[in-house]
């Protein structure tokens, strides 16, 4: 069912050491709660869903959070600096993409095609991510076309005892010389629970591989400048037991990236050998977000449970740039978003065999955006006529859904929902011109939708399932449809009132299985798209392309996903079990508006596997290694506006794959040391669409004392 899911992550890297503190067994059978905003045993849930849990990203030593998902199946990550990381899932990114925090909507209307605001969240803030495949529309509205990440933040959960502990961690990575530190605490006392955390990040500028052409890049030699930065971040998570079924806790999280370089702009490539700006950055990208919810849980009442969330996401983004025609005059940009919101859930055992769950949300946000021109020799600072987008403008998300959970009986639960959406925009331009376009006045418009999800599940056995769905999805145009004006990959944007909703129908089946010895599943979906929204060629002015944002394309993109752990050798004569890793993905666009493939889809990409674990006892210390192969095929279907970008090279971008290494051992109780060798020999790639090419090879190392 489209939706965003709580489980075990399908490639969690479970092994057999005795459990402690901060080393959660790994559930054969996890139970989610958030396909359907309620518990539901994930073999009954009509959807393809992978999650990220504690142990796996103790494994992956990720440096931040998109580097955390980038091995899940059927998912790719699209950065253009080294401070991005946009998902891509079943071909869609950037705004196509739901992005949440427990639940609640992350996504805001300045989200671009690309963003980087994934990278905004800290790792260490995050308890789980998990990752829903395909729309999700109908409970958690606009945006959710290609799927759905949730966040989940760290929490200390009530258990009924006193206790206290923490964590300290350093990691060390040498492709950006980058450096990770972070340390936490949390305590649970009478009825309270607090979990604190700080992170500091100082990654330095990237280094690429030395083995083969650059890609797209005029320079091969060495590190990829600019495109280092620096970040502070911290959170704070208060739960309070109310009573035997309530509790209230509030999360807060905030970051601070200092000086991100857009890299993409100031990196000479094969398509802009001579790039127009100096110096570009992103400065200061700072995140603000705070939730207060109240929970009631009563199972095997009538009424199962009740939330009600009050959220605030405020993020702050700065631009500066310096072009190469005017050396002395600096651009500052700056839009500051302040976005309230607030969700109410009930779920109903409202007859038997039945579980209904009725809701609502609402998000409205306000955009305060200004930009001026600073000349240093002369000391003259001019305004400019606009932000990026219109001050003051407004944006209103609000939902009502419901969906009913029915046991057939027989291994078979059919899952019904529906939702109503209500979008507005409310902005002015006050009579702003863009060449020969405006002038642009003031535009008020909303937009209603109804989505429906219907999914059909079949529990085979007590560990393998089978699943079918259908649903239709959709996405309003949001404030950088509407209203952007500057420029993007490339070129220049236009404003551009007369458009509509996006809208797309998903027909998916798929299958699960899930054991001691066997975590797999496999899943293949067709969407077809209406009304994409689409940059379409305006006209030139001084040199410089524009284009205006309409619905042009018609669209049928189709996914293929795989991904399997198999225990091969439950434990030979030492102790030793052994493990067969696979996970792979497919898609496929066309363009049937345009005849031509889709924009931004990425090739297809696998990863293959071996890893060892051996189980600790006596004077043995229990550890795990692993090596792997990853990689993608050639992507040369190349829409229109692909050929256009610089950051895709001319003939597409070429096939890669890395051979890689990583391992870890339990030295003592509650301490983790971990390692590995990525990019063993050092070849240069890129990721399809990103504007810097991944890093070379690189040797990191982490120590982690939890205690």
């Amino acid at each position: 069912m489209p939706s965003i899911p709580w489980s075990c992550a399908v490639l969690a890297g479970a092994t057999a050491f005795p459990q402690e503190k901060g080393d959660p067994i790994l559930d054969v059978a996890p139970v989610v709660v958030t396909p359907t905003r309620g518990p539901e045993p994930l073999l009954e849930v009509p959807q393809a869903i992978s999650v990220v849990d504690e142990r796996k990203l103790r494994r992956l030593m990720p440096q931040n959070t998109p580097d955390a998902l980038r091995e899940e199946p059927g998912l790719a990550i699209q950065s253009s600096n080294q401070g991005g990381g946009s998902p891509i899932l079943r071909g869609r990114s950037g705004k196509d993409v739901l992005i949440a925090i427990d639940g609640q909507r992350f996504s805001n209307s300045t989200f671009r095609r690309n963003h980087q605001y994934l990278n905004t969240i800290d790792l260490f803030a995050i308890g789980s991510i998990e990752v829903a495949r395909g729309p999700a529309s109908v409970l958690y509205g606009s945006d959710a076309m290609g799927g759905a990440i949730n966040l989940l933040a760290r929490r200390r959960e009530i258990e009924g005892h006193w206790d206290a502990g923490g964590r300290l961690r350093f990691q060390y990575d040498s492709a950006n010389e980058g450096v990770v530190a972070h340390a936490d605490a949390e305590v649970e006392a009478d009825g309270w629970g607090v979990f604190s955390g700080l992170t500091a990040r100082d990654l330095g500028d990237l280094e690429a591989g030395s083995v083969g052409d650059p890609i797209g890049a005029v320079d091969t030699g060495g590190r990829q400048v600019p495109t280092a930065y620096r970040e502070q971040a911290a959170n704070v998570s208060v739960v309070r037991r109310l009573g035997e079924h309530d509790t209230l806790d509030f999360v807060t999280l905030y970051s601070r990236q200092w000086s991100v370089p857009a890299s993409e702009r100031v990196i000479p490539n094969e398509k802009n050998p001579s790039p127009t700006d100096l110096e570009r950055e992103f400065d200061p990208q700072r995140l603000r977000w705070m939730t207060l919810r109240w929970r009631h849980r009563h199972p095997g009442a009538t009424v199962e449970a009740v939330q009600a969330v009050a959220s605030l996401n405020a993020p702050v983004e700065g631009r500066e740039r310096v072009r190469a025609a005017t050396p002395t005059v600096r651009t500052f940009e700056r839009d500051e978003l302040t976005a309230p919101g607030f969700s109410l859930q009930t779920a109903l055992a409202w007859a038997p065999r039945h579980r209904l769950t009725v809701g609502g949300e609402g998000y409205f946000e306000t955009v305060d955006s200004s930009a001026y021109d600073f000349d240093y020799a002369t000391g003259v600072r001019t305004d400019r006529p606009t932000g990026r987008y219109p001050d003051g403008a407004e944006y209103d998300t609000l939902g009502l859904f419901v969906q009913d959970e029915w046991k057939l009986g027989g291994g078979f639960e059919w899952v019904n929902g529906v939702r109503w959406s209500r979008i507005r925009a409310d902005l002015d331009f006050e009579g702003l011109t863009v060449g020969s376009a405006g002038p642009f006045g003031a535009f008020d418009e909303t937009w209603n939708d109804v989505t429906f999800a219907t999914g059909l599940s079949r529990q085979l056995d007590e560990s393998r399932s089978v699943y079918g769905s259908v649903s239709r999805g959709f996405r309003a145009p949001n404030l950088d449809d509407l209203a952007a004006v500057g420029d993007f990959a490339a070129g220049n944007r236009v404003p551009s009132f007369d458009v509509d909703p996006e809208k797309v129908w998903n027909l998916e089946i798929g299958a699960n299985h899930r054991d001691a010895a066997t975590r797999a599943g496999g899943a293949v979906a067709v969407a077809f798209y209406r009304d994409l929204l689409v940059n379409e060629y305006a006209f030139t002015l001084a040199g410089e392309d524009y284009f205006v944002v309409d619905n042009s394309d018609h669209a049928v993109i189709w996914s293929f996903e795989a991904w399997v752990e198999q225990q091969v050798i439950a434990a030979d004569a030492r102790g030793w079990s052994h493990w067969l890793l696979f996970q792979g993905f497919a898609n496929f666009g066309r363009n049937t508006s345009a005849d031509e493939p889709v924009s931004k889809v990425p090739p297809p990409e696998a990863m293959v596997g071996w890893r060892v674990e051996g189980e600790g006892g006596g004077r043995r210390l229990p550890w795990r290694f692993e090596t792997f192969a990853r990689g993608a095929l050639e992507q040369d279907r190349l829409a229109a506006v692909d050929e256009l970008d610089p950051r895709i090279p001319e003939d597409g971008t070429p096939a890669w794959w890395t051979l890689n290494f990583r391992g870890g051992v339990r030295a003592a109780r509650g301490l983790w040391l971990t390692a590995g060798l990525e990019n063993v020999f050092n070849y240069r790639y890129r990721i399809h669409g990103s504007g810097i090419d991944a890093p070379g090879r690189s040797l990191v190392a982490a120590v982690e004392w939890i205690f």
